[in-house]
């Protein structure tokens, strides 16, 4: 594995080392006595890998002649191969005794002492050997990994090249030289060598996996998914290549390709904490959390002590809307470490989805103390309408954009941040530039392709027809309690939530990811060879049945009042199709809000999963264009009632516009729906805020504070029929 592996990063790192253990062909070509036929006998069965029985020979050598120092040497490198490192050190220093200028000995004493962790004595070891015989590429090799493991770059790659030019064709050595390089940054140089290290040994996937790093560093995306893809095919039950082959497809918009791979991977590696936890992290990023949470449960059952995976689970666990959870974890992660910065953060999210927004801050605000570019906490306080940003505060986060360490991450966090204040305080055309300075490193990161998305849109109206449901008839459960709120983002989604939720006969499962898994893995759950939408064809009416109840058994647990429970994973829009087949009495609601607020709100929101459409105005319209398509497709075709509630409707005539949903989900009316800010649920959503307030006005046509701005996504709206809803 790297010397330089970043645990904590979102990155793998860098590359894998090759460990350098080597025992030197010439065991015995050195030796100082004439060996008998039972040391041959011994050294032969050792280059066998005859590892019991060699160990036996030597210790018959032994027996007769206890001084016969090629066979305390041998004895020790078997010991050493068979995970015995003290014995096998104290058998090669008992032969240094007898022979202390035999150059090997001090090699293989240097391998077993940085085996075990020894890195300083291994170096002093290795230098006795290269002391003795300067013509040997091993002893430089382990030398510069002796260096690499105590942090010693610049002695490592010196180490490394004196290897190199006395062993040219030794793909190890060009391997760990290539990683060198590109610790340093010197990735032409890396690349020359890690090409190398593949061209002599084709079948070596470290080399492939490592070139693949360096590749997609230099900006090559297609050749390192290439070596990629090659290094998998060699070591495919190796964890590290398939994550990282996850990584290059993820980012390369292969969303579904790449959380097949982290997934595989996660089950994989299963006694490294550090790797458990990074895979967690990128499942987390790819909008994933109960996979993640599995990652990050695992690497805190091996490291119990570390506080980033209890608080990676806290972040899990308030996605999957399971607060206590999340809440338990979060103080965990701060009883391993009370000062562990994204631990309050954490917490504090717990607090405001809770609607405890004073103690939330108290946490933001220690987060910052702590760590101050924790940016992702000071968009939080400056998401909160009710906290007022000082001059001071704000200054120190405009400071932080000078910061040259800051990760792409934080910097968008941070720009999000500073484009809030800025808003709140009418200074609209420098929120602007801060939201597009955002948007433009979230994108770098989170890349949409609009080609595969359009693409897979006209999919879906192909498979699901009037014809497909007309011959599905009898499919599913007869179960009339599952209500989908579906929609754009930031269309007044979580405020028909929570009217809904007020009712005393409605469960609320929140932003529910279980059917886009299931519409994720259905080529496997029904064994087509189909992709998503078309295997849709496929379902049998008992898998349709059986995935119903797979759905409705993974829902939060409900009162016995509960008659109804909503799912407000607006995404579901694009799932329509298999939600009809699978529930056929469900009622959908379907949220609508002015195109322009909804895109502009979209463009200005810091979502925590990365919707990767948000990011870009032209994209965002595209993707608002294909929402609308879509939405008519189901209105013609879709065997299911569906309820339209417009956002500047709802909050100019509260009252009717509740009393037509309610009904419209077959409830009788209750006062309770006209006090959603009253709730006492939790709200885990964008809207942690906005949503414990009365019913407001505020933010219709807000649009316009920034039209000057908008005319990419004005022009893209109307050329795609939509002009007439514009004003």
């Amino acid at each position: 594995m790297s010397h330089s592996e970043a645990i904590g990063g979102t990155g793998w790192g860098n590359l894998f080392l090759t460990p350098g253990f080597k025992i030197r062909e010439n065991l015995d070509k050195n030796a100082v006595s004439i060996p008998s036929m039972s040391l041959d006998r011994a050294v032969s069965l050792h280059r066998q890998g005859a590892l019991a029985r060699a160990g036996t020979a030597y210790r018959e050598v032994l027996a007769r002649e206890p001084a016969c120092h090629e066979a305390l040497h041998g004895l020790g490198l078997v010991m050493h191969q068979r995970g015995r490192n003290e014995p096998a050190r104290l058998l090669i220093e008992n032969a240094l005794k007898l022979c202390p200028n035999q150059a090997d000995y001090h090699y293989h004493l240097a391998e077993i002492l940085r085996h075990s962790g020894q890195a300083s004595e291994a170096v002093s070891r290795y230098r006795r050997a290269i002391s003795l015989n300067a013509d040997e590429g091993d002893y430089y090799f382990g030398l510069g990994n002796a260096l690499a493991d105590e942090g010693s770059t610049d002695g490592c790659l010196d180490a490394y090249r004196n290897a190199a030019r006395r062993a040219p064709n030794d793909t190890e050595i060009h391997n760990n030289l290539g990683n060198a390089l590109a610790d340093r940054g010197e990735l032409v140089e890396a690349l020359a060598h890690l090409r190398r290290a593949v061209s002599l040994a084709p079948s070596y996937a470290d080399a492939h996996h490592n070139l693949a790093l360096v590749l997609k560093d230099s900006g090559d995306s297609r050749q390192a998914m290439d070596h990629a893809r090659r290094a998998c095919q060699l070591a495919p039950n190796r964890a590290e290549p398939l994550a990282h082959l996850g990584q290059l497809l993820a980012r390369g918009g292969e969303q579904p390709s790449g959380v097949s791979c982290y997934r595989r991977a996660l089950e994989l590696a299963r006694d490294n904490a550090a790797l458990l936890g990074k895979i967690a992290d990128h499942l987390r990023d790819a909008g994933e959390p109960r996979a993640a949470l599995e990652g990050y449960g695992r690497a805190a059952e091996l490291e119990p002590n570390v506080a980033r995976y209890h608080a990676g689970s806290s972040h899990c666990l308030i996605r999957l809307n399971r607060l206590a959870e999340a809440e338990a974890a979060s103080e965990r992660a701060l009883e391993v470490e009370p000062d562990y910065a994204p631990g309050h953060g954490t917490l504090a999210a717990c607090l405001q989805a809770r609607g405890e927004f004073d103690r939330a801050i108290a946490r933001l605000q220690r987060s910052l103390e702590l760590q101050p570019t924790t940016t992702d906490a000071a968009y939080l306080l400056a998401a909160n309408g009710g906290y007022e940003v000082g001059d001071e505060e704000f200054s120190s986060w405009l400071a932080l954009t000078d910061n040259p360490d800051l990760s792409d991450e934080k910097r968008f966090h941070l720009h999000f941040a500073l484009a809030k204040v800025y808003e709140r305080r009418r200074q609209y055309d420098t929120a602007f530039e801060h939201y597009q300075r955002a948007n433009r490193i979230k994108a770098r990161r989170y890349p949409f392709d609009p080609d595969r998305h359009a693409d897979y849109i006209d999919r879906i109206v192909a498979t699901f027809t009037a014809d497909f449901f007309t011959h599905r008839r009898g499919f599913g459960l007869s179960d009339d309690r599952p209500i989908f709120i579906v929609g754009m983002p930031r269309s007044g989604s979580t405020l028909v939530e929570r009217i809904l939720a007020g009712h005393p006969k409605v469960a609320d499962a929140g932003e529910h990811p279980e059917m886009r898994e299931i519409v994720r893995e259905l080529p496997a759950l029904i064994g087509s060879d189909e992709r998503t939408p078309e295997c849709c064809r496929e379902i049998a009416r008992d898998k349709s049945i059986q995935l119903a109840r797979r759905y409705l058994s993974s829902l939060p647990e409900t009162g016995p009042d509960a008659a109804r429970i909503c799912d407000k994973m607006l995404g579901n829009f694009l799932r329509l199709g298999v939600i009809a087949l699978f529930f056929p009495q469900a009622r959908i609601v379907h949220c609508t809000r002015d195109p322009l607020d909804t895109c502009v709100s979209c463009y200005t929101q810091d979502f925590a999963h990365g919707l990767r459409f948000t990011t870009d105005l032209n994209h965002l319209a595209l993707f608002y264009r294909t929402y609308r398509s879509l939405m008519a497709h189901w209105r013609a075709v879709l065997p299911l009632p569906m309820f339209e509630v417009n956002y500047e409707s709802l909050v100019k005539n509260p009252e009717p516009v509740s009393r037509e949903l309610v009904e419209f989900c077959g409830l009788p009316w209750d006062e309770q729906c006209l006090s959603p800010h009253d709730t006492k649920r939790d709200i885990a959503t964008a809207s942690f805020w906005q949503a414990r307030q009365p019913v407001y006005c505020s933010s219709v046509a807000r649009w316009r504070h920034y039209e000057e701005f908008l005319a990419p996504l004005i022009e893209n709206l109307q050329s795609g029929g939509i002009a007439n809803e514009i004003a």
